[in-house]
């Protein structure tokens, strides 16, 4: 059984790029792993430069002082229909990477992003 979470390990820096994709939710969807892992990947599209866009412009993503984003944003499929996700990423600051995880909206909204800072979590 596929797992319903899109789980995608990015450069911290450009979230297109691509350096691990689960499978999983992947095939259920019929994109092909090789096509996502290409740079020119049809499946980066939508709203999700939106989101890198919006991610990377705040100075503090890049800083460290982002504990995570959660985004609801349209993606690009392989068929262009512009599927619905709830997302939500985390940097990995030492190794230069970001784990994007994601869940196929089931209720489709508009477009938003919110990055929470360590300043704003209780630990």
């Amino acid at each position: 059984m596929s797992s319903p979470t899109l789980k995608y390990l990015c450069k911290l820096d450009d979230f297109s790029v691509p350096r691990l994709v689960s499978k999983g939710l992947l095939q259920k969807l019929g994109v092909d792993l090789e096509e996502m892992l290409a740079a020119t990947s049809p499946f980066w599209g939508g709203d999700d430069q939106r989101v890198n866009d919006t991610v990377q412009g705040d100075p503090r993503w890049l800083k460290g002082e982002i504990a995570f984003f959660e985004a609801v944003h349209r993606a690009a499929d392989t068929h262009g229909s512009g599927l619905w996700w709830h997302s939500i990423g985390a940097p990995i600051a030492e190794t230069g990477s970001m784990l994007w995880e994601g869940i196929l909206d089931p209720a489709p909204n508009k477009f938003w992003v919110k990055l929470t800072p360590f300043s704003d979590i209780d630990l």
